[in-house]
């Protein structure tokens, strides 16, 4: 898998230790994903030179973060790779480099081409992406439940001699390359492949734009599957918690399960919180109508 590096992960918003401290976990978070998949970090004269000389050597000069950028420079994989191919069309660049802050113009271009280069190979191309809210980030805000949707989850690039239009998905960690439709969502969401009891079944089509990820339920924002439920957060300020809150549309399922309101331990949860999409607590008022045995599957 080639993995090419979002320059926006390195655009100093400020002199502050809290910008520095959040450059700093993103190192960590990069390195994390590197480890996790194995991935080879993309070398490229045309994209490596300008990144460390416009936006990472200044970042050297932090005491905090010259360490992890020399050990994130030695991460870095040379590829050769082929020409930008011919009549090359993209799309979603714009959205992540056009106007940025800290970016020239020539970023949109410079970008576009060494993902194509990339893309030609036919191996797996990713995009490892900072998401930033107004770029490719939209946070929904219901009194303390809060829910960010990717609005850019994937970049499409066609050119001449390709069989068709190739994809490279946006991803902050391993999750994203398992269960690409995580990207779409949120990494959080336990499905079957987890062993999950109560399962986010994605829709078919989630990677289509013409597809709506989250709808409002019950006054909350909720990320809508396949099967029509709605996984909102809990009313945990800034969107914490191990569980999701899930409703679930009028039916003979809801009848089966005596409610029409789950919490389902999230995926990625403390193993005290209990199994990714179990039940992970049922209010004592609620108890006496739950049916633990019904259950619900994606196919």
């Amino acid at each position: 898998m080639i993995v090419v590096l979002d320059p926006v992960f390195f655009v100093l918003n400020g002199p502050d230790a809290a910008e520095e401290q959040r450059i700093a976990e993103d190192l960590r978070l990069i390195r994390e994903f590197l480890d996790a998949t194995n991935g080879a970090l993309l070398l490229h004269r045309d994209l490596t030179g300008p990144m460390w000389q416009q936006l990472i050597q200044p970042l050297s000069r932090l005491p905090s973060l010259k360490v992890p950028l020399t050990e994130l420079r030695k991460r870095l994989t040379p590829r050769t790779l082929p020409p930008t191919p011919a009549r090359l069309k993209v799309w979603g660049f714009r959205q992540l480099f056009d106007g940025q802050p800290g970016l020239d113009a020539a970023w949109t271009d410079r970008m576009s081409k060494v993902l194509a280069q990339a893309a030609s190979t036919g191996e797996e191309t990713v995009l490892l992406a900072r998401l930033r809210v107004n770029r490719n980030l939209r946070r929904h805000q219901s009194q303390d439940s809060t829910l960010d949707e990717p609005t850019r989850w994937r970049l499409l690039l066609r050119a001449s001699g390709w069989d068709g239009p190739r994809s490279v998905y946006c991803v902050q960690r391993r999750r994203h390359v398992d269960q690409p439709w995580t990207t779409r969502f949120d990494h959080r969401l336990p499905c079957e492949a987890d062993g999950a009891t109560y399962p986010f079944c994605p829709p078919d089509d989630w990677r289509s734009s013409r597809r709506a990820a989250v709808k409002t339920h019950l006054s909350k924002p909720a990320f809508i599957d396949a099967l029509g439920h709605a996984w909102a957060r809990p009313n945990i300020s800034s969107g914490a918690g191990y569980h999701w809150d899930v409703f679930l549309p009028e039916g003979a399922l809801t009848t089966a399960i005596g409610l029409d309101q789950l919490n389902i331990v999230a995926f990625g949860a403390p193993t005290a919180e209990l199994a990714p999409g179990s039940v992970h607590h049922t209010p004592a008022k609620k108890e006496s109508k739950f049916n633990d045995k019904a259950r619900w599957r994606c196919c």
